[in-house]
């Protein structure tokens, strides 16, 4: 990813968190961002994982909360 589209995905990822925070006062810290495509191979799907220049720590606590509140939405809906 170049230098210009990272910039611009932490500045929309910021500015949604700032919009959706309180009262536009919410500081973002730390971000990971996981998408899934087609692939140009049938039955094949690519992941793409991007986060902050945070610490490893810092990216896989995030990853934990994001794995537990999906295992309890999938629970929800058992």
């Amino acid at each position: 990813m170049s230098a210009q589209t990272y910039a611009a995905l932490e500045d929309a990822i910021r500015a949604h968190v700032a919009d959706e925070g309180h009262d536009g006062h919410t500081l973002l810290t730390d971000w990971y961002l996981l998408t899934a495509g087609v692939s140009g191979e049938v039955g094949t799907t690519d992941y793409l994982h991007v986060c902050s220049d945070s610490p490893l720590h810092s990216a896989l606590g995030l990853v934990t909360v994001a794995f537990r509140r999906l295992n309890r939405l999938s629970e929800a809906e058992d």
